[in-house]
């Protein structure tokens, strides 16, 4: 059930996205193009242009956008009539007030827990959503992934958790299925179970690349499946799981699997699991209690054999650059 409210700071939006066919795979059998991204400067290129090629509206639910580039942008849709709509945390509604002056309608939530979302939807058809914020360091220095599609089953998901979250309904009805696979959204549905339920189908390895890691029971199912002989291999984020005092990523390095600190000099700010190289689960959503309980999170879970090669290629280049730097 959803405990948190959105609240209203001002008004108006519109945006839209023009396909640019070297930016995607095109599935031709459902017809519908999607492209996951993991390069720093692939995201900051990607999210801009996002961002350029809207047209009617453009709906933002991220946690911080801090971004003076990003923000000079908004500025530029907005002035050709572009309709804004954002959603943020309520402690980084500082950055985007400026842009009530321009027309743009400006939501937060008001609870404790956080508005931690990070997508964008534009002209109603297509979609940018991942680990990313629109910050500086979210899109030049830290580990961040981005899908990018205009699925309609995938957008339309989407486009009414927007609609919900800007209306304060509590009901949001959704089956979860898109061409993409399926979606899930903290507050409305039960996320740690599907997570688990997914895990429970793991046979040979689960490969986690993740920025907070404090949900002791995910932990304990990784000790557990490692018992059954399933090949466990963490990436973590090395200030936040070393300073935190939450963090269960040291107790788990006792065990027979692999917990690696990220070495980059940003974050390991995904949040992602590999299942047995079949199936990827990644999303806004951190291992922790607040992820399910108190913040607005979502997780997408999907079987596309691109998207999952992808992952798979991207979690062994940073195996990689971790033990060479050893």
């Amino acid at each position: 059930m959803r405990t948190g409210r959105i609240v209203v700071l001002s008004l108006l939006i519109s945006v839209s996205f023009l396909l640019t066919t070297f930016l995607y795979v095109k599935n031709t059998q459902n017809n519908f193009h999607y492209e996951m991204f993991f390069d720093s400067e692939d995201i900051f290129s990607v999210s801009g242009n996002f961002i350029n090629c809207a047209e009617d509206s453009l709906d933002i639910c991220v946690y911080s956008i801090s971004s003076d580039y990003i923000l000079e942008l908004l500025k530029d849709a907005l002035k050709r009539g572009v309709s804004l709509r954002i959603i943020t945390d309520d402690s980084n509604l500082k950055f985007v007030e400026q842009l009530m002056v321009y027309g743009a309608k400006i939501y937060s939530d008001d609870e404790n827990g956080l508005m931690h979302c990070k997508y964008m939807i534009s002209d109603g058809k297509n979609l940018w959503a991942g680990s990313a914020n629109l910050t500086d360091t979210g899109l030049h220095a830290n580990n961040n992934d981005i899908l990018i599609t205009d699925d309609p089953r995938t957008v339309n998901v989407f486009k009414s958790h927007f609609d919900n979250l800007t209306s304060n309904d509590d009901i949001f009805v959704h089956n979860g299925g898109t061409g993409i696979g399926e979606v899930y959204f903290t507050l409305f549905d039960d996320v740690f179970s599907n997570i688990i339920h997914h895990l429970s189908f793991a046979k040979k390895s689960v490969k986690i690349g993740i920025y907070a890691f404090s949900d002791y029971r995910i932990a304990h199912y990784l000790k557990i499946l490692s018992s059954y002989g399933v090949e466990i291999k963490i990436i973590a984020d090395k200030e936040w799981n070393s300073i935190g005092s939450y963090s269960v990523v040291r107790d788990l390095s006792d065990f027979s699997f692999s917990v690696l600190d990220n070495n980059s000099e940003g974050k390991m700010h995904e949040k992602f699991m590999i299942i047995d190289d079949k199936k990827v689960l990644f999303g806004s959503y951190n291992f922790t209690l607040s992820a399910n309980d108190k913040n607005y999170e979502f997780v997408i879970i999907s079987e596309k054999e691109e998207i999952v090669r992808g992952f798979m290629n991207h979690f062994e280049s940073l195996m990689e650059d971790i033990e060479n730097a050893e």
